[in-house]
């Protein structure tokens, strides 16, 4: 029995010592190394290279998460083939929101070559996150192939749908100027197509009305122009988004066919036009009207057509057969009025009149000046030698000069006026009712430089 055991005890000792060692083996093992998939590393590894080796990017990953410290070289599976991690230049023809984000595993990229890539808002995205690295496209307008550092876009002639152009602007970020031949596209497109992109300065030459004109045009000149209608001349000229002013004098159209067509337009533009008043020229943009300026005397006939000059400053219609104000009406902007010495009566339309700073009543038949109640900008007012009640003027605290200088204005009157009126200059003395410093006045001065005019001392 003796010579039997022995023998099993030391097999027995030899086979614990062999698992023994497998055990330590294995624990050493497990503990200095670290498993991905199939393959083994060592958890001191100071360099792997994995290059060639083909593993997914999730075996990279892994790996990398476990080895902060080791410098791992590899292949980045990108778009069905393998990219070593110091590629510099890399070609594409499409871009992922996902693919875009593993270009970050490729740390020295500097070139993206994507003439054939349409993903435009994804390459944008990428030149964005990676300032250093240069992204090179196309962008394909009316058929032409623009890098995406381009500046200027000239457009052929016939351009008839601005929805590509429209569209794909937004990817040449550098673009600041766009010349259009000859568009043929609605004209609304194109202010819509300006208004999208407030940057940059599109320009065009259009054939309108017979003539070739720039789209920075801003007056168009079509005086004498019969063989035009209005629609026509709203249609072609509607290409023209700077246009300003329209001169259509003496096109056929009588002053209120004008007047429609100039409301119908003045959003785009503003259309003007010449009427003759006793033979003088007068402009419908005209500042001033001055027939005496031109030795000519004027009454109401022919004057109502006054009404039309919009822009009119200054009318001196003084000394002349005046009755009616009813043009005045058509004035916003009138500041100085002169229609003294004559046989005006009624005033009504002045009420209207909320810019006028300076008006001179002196020697007329007006005997109601409540009109001028409205007037609250007016500041220089004369109606000497006139026959209204002034206790009116009690009630126009932002008059400046007043000059009444008539009889029958008593001394208790003008000291109750003056009352009212504190810081206003009042002259109720007898003499020339332009006397005591009227035409030293700074709105009379302002008036006659306007006019072209000298002084007058009295």
């Amino acid at each position: 029995m003796k010579k039997i055991v022995i023998p099993i005890l030391v097999l027995l000792i030899l086979v614990s010592a062999a698992c023994g060692v497998y055990v330590g083996y294995k624990i050493w093992h497990l503990s200095n190394h670290i498993f991905v998939e199939d393959a083994v590393y060592e958890k001191d590894a100071v360099f792997l290279d994995l290059r060639g080796t083909g593993v997914s990017l999730e075996h990279y990953e892994s790996l990398r998460r476990q080895l902060p410290d080791c410098e791992i070289r590899y292949d980045l599976p990108f778009q069905g083939s393998f990219y070593p991690d110091d590629t510099q230049t890399l070609t594409i023809t499409s871009l992922t929101e996902e693919e875009m984000l593993l270009l970050n595993l490729l740390p020295q990229l500097k070139t993206v070559e994507a003439a054939g890539c349409r993903d435009y808002a994804q390459l944008q995205a990428l030149q964005k996150r990676h300032p250093d690295c240069e992204v090179h496209y196309t962008v394909t307008i009316q058929g032409e192939a623009y890098p995406e550092d381009t500046t200027s876009l000239s457009i052929p002639a016939g351009l008839t749908d601005v929805s590509e152009l429209m569209e794909n602007l937004q990817w040449l970020p550098q673009v600041y100027s766009v010349y259009l031949e000859q568009p043929q596209a609605a004209p609304e497109t194109l202010r819509e197509l300006m208004e999208m992109y407030p940057d940059i300065s599109f320009f065009w030459e259009k054939d309108a009305l017979g003539e070739t004109y720039s789209s920075d045009i801003t007056e168009i000149d079509l005086s004498g122009r019969t063989d035009l209608t209005l629609e026509q001349v709203a249609a072609e000229l509607a290409y023209f988004p700077n246009l300003e002013k329209v001169d259509m004098s003496f096109c056929g159209f009588d002053n209120e066919t004008m007047a429609a067509f100039r409301e119908e337009m003045r959003d785009q533009y503003k259309v003007v036009w010449t009427m003759k008043i006793y033979g003088l020229k007068v402009r419908t943009d005209d500042t001033y009207f001055m027939p005496v300026k031109h030795d000519v005397k004027v009454a109401d006939y022919q004057l109502h057509q006054l009404i039309y000059c919009e822009d009119m400053l200054c009318v001196d219609v003084g000394h002349m057969p005046i009755r009616k104000l009813d043009w005045v009406t058509g004035m916003p902007h009138l500041k100085y009025l002169i229609v003294a010495d004559g046989p005006l009566m009624y005033i009504e339309p002045l009420s209207t009149c909320k810019e006028l700073i300076y008006l001179e009543l002196f020697m007329t038949k007006v005997s109601d000046f409540t009109p001028l109640l409205g007037c609250t900008a007016l500041q220089d007012l004369n109606v000497a030698m006139t026959n209204g009640d002034p206790m009116v003027f009690k009630d126009m605290p932002w008059l400046k000069n007043l000059w009444i200088n008539r009889l029958g204005v008593s001394r208790a009157e003008h000291e109750e006026i003056q009352a009212a009126l504190p810081d206003t200059h009042i002259e109720s003395e007898h003499g020339l009712p332009t006397g005591n410093g009227w035409r030293k006045l700074q709105n009379y001065f302002d008036m006659r430089d306007l006019l072209g005019m000298g002084y007058n001392a009295w």
